[in-house]
């Protein structure tokens, strides 16, 4: 199955936008993905995502390490990128799961504090959960909004001014 996959999806695992640019280590010549407002994820050509491997001058392979990004079958990213000479040996991480972003929306708008607090305790998590409930406010119900807001000592925007204006 897995030669038979030329394409995968790059999926964005954190909030708000994120421009990645990878590099193809022979020629240099480079591709921009851009993930803006609403958009998760695009499909990339195996061949490329394998190259996130060996970009570490453009700081690619250090967003994928630090969960800005994953991809929907990591297993097969990973080995085409053995494959093409571009990673040897064992990464020093675990990529983020495809679902996280979704995840978090998802216990937010449930107003399960446990599973909550399971992601502000991750690292960059809290920031994560912050910018997530943001992004979904209006879906979350209002004693949510004020766990997190006493949780995190914040004050979460509704239309540009603060809760309760």
């Amino acid at each position: 199955m897995e030669s038979q996959i030329k394409y995968v999806k790059i999926i964005k695992t954190c909030p708000g936008n994120l421009i990645i640019t990878i590099v193809n280590p022979l020629t240099r010549i480079s591709q921009r993905l851009e993930f803006l407002s609403g958009k998760n994820e695009q499909l990339i050509s195996l061949e490329w995502a394998a190259y996130v491997y060996s970009d570490s001058a453009s700081g690619v392979y250090k967003m994928y390490k630090d969960g800005y990004f994953t991809f929907d079958h990591p297993e097969i990213v990973k080995k085409a990128a053995e494959d093409a000479g571009v990673l040897m040996g064992d990464i020093d991480f675990e990529p983020k799961p495809a679902s996280y972003t979704s995840d978090i929306v998802a216990v937010l708008k449930k107003g399960d504090k446990i599973a909550i607090d399971g992601y502000i305790n991750t690292p960059k998590g809290a920031d994560d959960v912050i910018q997530i409930a943001n992004e979904h406010l209006g879906e979350l119900t209002k004693s949510t909004i004020e766990y997190l807001e006493k949780k995190l000592k914040i004050s979460l925007i509704v239309d540009g001014g603060p809760i309760g204006d």
